[in-house]
């Protein structure tokens, strides 16, 4: 149990730096639009280059997780985030900057699996979704850092000494998981399945559940993205909030976020236990109506009462990953349990690759009110079809009955978990 510790330390820590730049760059949107003249949609085509990037990478990712375990690939994507972060702090121009971005998908899209299987290797199933939770953590404590620190850092030295510190930290901490990190004895990969079989992929893209549970997340992700990425500029632009006070307000939003992921995750294990379904979908109707109270906020709005509405946002809104990640991996056979994370991060990708550009186009030609509202009927919509038509106690077996997929799960790594 120690050393379990020691190791989710390791795992928050490289999900803290996959998570910097990501995390860092909306909390620059006021700089980077003052600097090349930007439109909000096109501030939201910066968030859409980076998930772009992870699509075509996920899948991969996933297979090389089951196939070659998760030590190599972790620390990989952190030296491949943290070179991206000094590349586009070299930007010259906004297409040069959009041409950079798609490169951190590819981190993102090779070690995400890589982190969530790292959590499935170490901790059993009923202790899983408060660890999925803590390592989902390292998302809200790296927005965090970059929401209180960055918007200072840039009006003292410019956005691209932030960025660069961005980078910079990545690389250090990447270093650190490839000093330390171990995988578990009986995780260690067989290395059979050397051949991505596209047809497994075909026999989870037939999944029911995994379409109903992506929908809802391709929702929350996009709602996750424009939040962070719009939240200073809303305020700023609608409420007279400045920049650097609409930092700490998104800050104090990432550590709802912090809680919301540790505190979904007992509410999971200790209060319904083990179930994933019933504690997601309150976290998606308490993000619902408080994006709806978001929109209708009033100009006269106090700071106290916006820093409170946005922990709220950032505990329900953000605070779920780490049971949609627990949960996607148990509603299939654990020998292709990488390769099921890729794939259904694939498919909820359309979220974060739309949602931002589209919320932007709709906030610069009707409004922010329009946008955030249309935002919070989404998010009720995806939450009720998860709620009814999403049975996770469904046997996995069942699920991939008849599908080539269920022949991969004896021939790929097992759950050392």
């Amino acid at each position: 149990m120690h050393r379990r510790g020691h190791m989710l330390v390791l795992i928050v820590l490289a999900q803290v730096s996959s998570s910097l730049l990501a995390q860092g760059l909306p909390t620059l949107f006021a700089f980077l639009q003052a600097d090349f003249g930007l439109s909000r949609a096109e501030l939201g085509l910066f968030l859409a280059a980076v998930e772009g990037g992870a699509v075509a990478t996920f899948i991969l990712g996933g297979w090389a997780a089951d196939t070659l375990g998760v030590r190599w690939l972790i620390p990989s994507s952190q030296a491949l985030f943290g070179a991206v972060g000094l590349a586009f702090a070299q930007a010259t121009s906004y297409e040069m900057g959009l041409a950079v971005l798609p490169l951190a998908g590819f981190a993102l899209g090779l070690g995400s699996p890589a982190l969530s299987l790292a959590v499935v290797h170490w901790f059993p199933a009923r202790a899983r979704g408060t660890a999925m939770g803590i390592k989902q953590t390292g998302v809200p404590l790296a927005a965090m850092l970059a929401a209180a620190l960055l918007p200072s850092v840039a009006l003292a030295y410019g956005w691209r000494t932030g960025i660069s510190l961005v980078g910079l930290t990545s690389l250090a901490l990447g270093a650190l998981t490839l000093l330390l990190y171990r995988d578990p004895p009986d995780a260690r990969p067989r290395r059979v399945m050397m051949r991505l079989r596209w047809s497994d992929v075909g026999g989870l893209l037939r999944q029911r559940d995994l379409w109903v549970v992506n929908s809802f997340a391709a929702v929350l992700f996009a709602a996750q993205l424009i939040f962070n990425g719009y939240l200073i500029l809303y305020l700023r632009d609608q409420l007279g909030v400045p920049v650097v006070a609409g930092g700490l307000i998104l800050a104090v939003a990432q550590g709802g976020a912090f809680c919301g992921r540790i505190a979904w995750g007992l509410v999971s294990d200790l209060l319904l236990r083990g179930r994933r379904v019933p504690a997601i979908a309150l976290a998606g109707g308490l993000a619902a109506a408080l994006l709806a109270v978001l929109a209708l906020l009033p100009a006269s709005a106090p700071l106290w009462l916006l820093a409170l509405l946005a922990f709220g946002v950032g505990f329900s809104a953000m605070g779920w990953h780490g049971l949609r990640h627990a949960l996607v991996m148990e509603l299939f056979p654990p020998g292709v349990a990488g390769l099921t994370f890729g794939v259904s991060q694939t498919m909820a990708e359309v979220g974060p690759i739309l949602g931002p550009p589209l919320f932007g186009a709709v906030a610069d030609h009707l409004g922010y009110r329009p946008a955030w509202l249309g935002l919070a009927g989404l998010t009720a919509i995806v939450t009720a079809l998860l709620a009814r038509a999403l049975d996770e106690h469904a046997p996995a077996a069942r699920r991939l009955a008849g599908e080539p997929t269920a022949s991969a799960a004896g021939t790929s790594a097992p759950d050392g978990g």
